[in-house]
């Protein structure tokens, strides 16, 4: 039946449904790659034209279209005209900026600081109040601007002024397009409109509880392949069994990672955040002792210390704890050149990926401490935008600085361009401030894929500004542990930008990154740190090692037993041993070696634990094992250790409460232990992990 106007779309699109697909058709447009149109119409053309569709479409009255087509030529014509008018009013808009009258040339305020001063309205572009020459200086109170919010309400900006002089006019735009502008004018700033747009990366937005992603890492310790060690219970349990070491020769030395990254610890706060606990699984106990081991005593001469204790067991009268701690030195205060640094935090969706954005906040606070009187902090954050929420800030706007920080939170997509685009447009403003070291940081997870020529524009740029003195370094929080290196691209902007790239698994190794950025030097105090306990079989009837189980899925392959020390770090070891009734004194022996970072050379210390060192009860207990012991007793109950099941009174989260109130005074006004104590609250309250039963 021929067609007819009043046939819809829909009837139109039913009948050629019923029109059969050509014999290869879908195989030879698969065949089709990349090609232009005029080689895509050489190809169509040699399909065959089913039998009798040319007659059908001849039918089809071609009035029946015009109503369409003209809805289109329409709706084509309004867009082009909004569009128009709309950048000739940009442009016009600035034309009237750029060049004012000579009677009222306007003056504008130098920097501009958070405050926390309520605003009625949202809006989505910066709103100056902008003052005359004629009206004379105003009191910086009088002195505000609005700035859109990233993840809520906006927030009022007020000017505060250097010197005498409280303005500073307005240059025109420059040709020289890395001049320095004022930054409450950032829309006009040629620095910004020379990066553009190089376009977004949204990898991560739809995926659900990206904070509370563990992360994976090389961990553990490989368990001896001898007929002593039980693998059946190792595997059943993921847990060390006892081991004898008068089995084996093998079983009587234990070599172990000196672990400083407290990973599922952090982990356990995000998920006690919202009242749930985390996966049994994803509790390594060797993370709370590495966030909860108080400082032992510091080293007297070499770079290390080493500290051996011991002391009774919650699990009963015949097992004993006995530890093993390192501790690291100070480095001495060293005189360096003022600076004024430019953080550039991404706070795209990607950085609630394992907490990424916590640790930058956590870093960021603990760097407010190492800042100098006469230092200089500016703070850009960027997801698809990049926006400025504070310049030129100083150590005595500490608050201002965290209330930034806490208001932070990541959504949206990685725009890199935008972000390092407003870092440089605040840091140029700054290049003509002699003394002062001008560097731009970097801090991403480095999820923003970019094309080739993008990143050489991006690189051009930063060499371009290099060579005017400022610096870009990049913390790296993308890179897991174990991998080979930061992402490329930003080991390519950083060697563009004159700095240097770093890797960052946690807070601590963002707070060390900067660190080395302010100081110039590296943090080290000690490398290729390996530490050795030796069991003596015939004092030490059966030991276990706490947490340290290599996780081997995935890939992934036991950690290294190296480990490198920051000024002031600490790790410990803690293992559960039972003595034999009539053993010799001796019970081990620690061996610590390690080189000197500046000149190589080796380094090497000794500690033997005898059996008349163990401390006869809880309260006696050194206070560095004490907590460790509530450390570990937290991590296994969450982890659900069969040790603590097989006790005669399995262990709960109240009797850990109640042994950590009888901690020494000084352990209990510790930081981190009272964080420690809290978790415990928040555990008590939080339901069980989902897809577990209650415990």
């Amino acid at each position: 039946m021929p067609f007819s106007d009043s046939h819809s779309d829909a009837s139109l699109d039913d009948r050629l449904r019923d029109v059969p697909v050509p014999e290869g058709l879908l195989e030879r447009l698969r065949s089709v790659a990349a090609f232009d149109d005029a080689e895509l119409d050489i190809h169509l053309r040699r399909v065959a034209v089913p039998f009798g569709l040319l007659d059908r479409l001849r039918r089809v009255p071609s009035g029946g279209l015009r109503p369409v087509r003209l809805t289109e030529v329409m709706l084509a014509a309004s867009l082009l005209l909004a569009v128009g008018l709309t950048y000739v009013a940009l442009g016009a808009g600035l034309l009237l900026l750029s060049f004012p009258s000579s009677e009222e040339q306007p003056r504008i305020a130098g920097r501009w600081l958070i405050t926390q001063l309520p605003v009625e309205e949202t809006q989505r572009s910066l709103e100056f109040q902008v003052a005359s020459s004629s009206a004379g200086p105003l009191d910086s109170s009088q002195r505000a601007a609005t700035v859109p919010h990233l993840n809520g309400p906006p927030v009022t900006l007020v000017s505060t002024f250097p010197g005498t002089s409280p303005f500073r006019e307005l240059p025109p735009l420059s040709s020289d397009p890395l001049g320095p502008l004022s930054p409450a004018h950032l829309l006009l700033d040629a620095t910004i409109y020379r990066w553009g747009v190089f376009g977004s990366h949204k990898p991560f937005d739809e995926l659900p509880d990206l904070k509370k992603a563990p992360g994976l890492g090389r961990r553990g310790v490989e368990p001896p392949l001898v007929p002593g060690f039980d693998f059946a219970f190792f595997f059943r349990y993921g847990t060390h069994p006892f081991v004898f070491p008068a089995a084996d020769p093998k079983l009587q030395t234990s070599v172990v990672p000196l672990d400083v990254d407290p990973a599922s610890y952090e982990l356990t706060l995000r998920y006690l955040e919202d009242g749930e606990l985390p996966s049994p699984g994803a509790i390594r106990t060797e993370d709370f002792l590495a966030a909860v081991a108080c400082p032992f005593p510091p080293p007297q001469k070499d770079a290390l210390g080493l500290t051996v204790a011991g002391g009774p067991s919650p699990a009963g009268k015949v097992l004993r704890f006995f530890q093993v701690g390192v501790q690291a030195r100070d480095l001495p205060v060293v005189e360096r050149s003022p600076m004024h640094l430019t953080l550039a935090v991404d706070i795209s969706a990607s950085m609630r990926w394992g907490g990424r954005l916590k640790m930058i906040q956590k870093a960021l606070r603990r760097l407010l401490d190492q800042l100098r009187p006469e230092d200089r902090v500016s703070l850009v954050a960027y997801n698809e935008y990049g926006n400025m929420l504070f310049e030129d800030l100083g150590r005595d706007k500490a608050e201002v600085f965290r209330s930034a920080l806490d208001a932070l939170a990541a959504e949206g997509a990685t725009n890199i361009g935008a972000g390092l685009g407003q870092a440089y447009a605040v840091a140029h403003h700054r290049v003509e401030d002699s003394g002062k070291a001008n560097r731009v940081v970097l801090l991403t997870d480095g999820r923003a894929e970019l094309d080739g020529d993008a990143v050489g524009r991006i690189e051009s740029l930063l060499t371009e500004a290099a060579a005017r003195g400022i610096t870009l370094d990049v913390i790296d929080l993308g890179a897991e542990q174990g991998d080979v290196g930061s992402d490329p691209q930003l080991i390519g902007f950083a060697k563009a930008g004159g700095g240097r790239a770093r890797r960052a698994v946690n807070a601590e190794a963002v707070y060390w990154a900067l660190q080395e950025i302010l100081t110039g030097k590296e943090q080290w105090v000690a490398t290729g740190a390996r530490l050795q306990v030796a069991f003596n079989p015939k004092a030490v009837l059966a030991y276990r090692l706490l947490g340290h189980e290599a996780r081997a899925m995935a890939g992934l392959m036991p950690a290294p037993c190296e480990t490198n020390f920051h000024p002031g770090q600490s790790a410990t070891a803690l293992y559960e041993v039972r003595l034999k009734p009539d053993g010799e004194a001796q019970v081990a022996e620690a061996t610590l070696t390690w080189r000197d970072p500046q000149t190589g050379k080796g380094h090497r210390i000794v500690k033997r634990m005898r059996r008349e060192a163990f401390a006869s009860s809880w309260v006696r207990a050194p206070m560095s094992l004490q907590a460790a012991t509530v450390a570990a007793e937290t991590a296994e109950w969450l982890r659900g250790s069969p040790f603590l099941k097989m006790r005669s009174r399995p262990a709960s989260v109240a009797q850990i409460r109640e042994m950590a109130e009888q901690v020494d005074s000084r352990l209990a006004a510790n930081g981190p232990f009272q964080e420690m104590l809290r978790l415990l609250d928040h555990v008590e309250k939080a339901k069980p992990y989902r897809g577990r039963g209650p415990r």
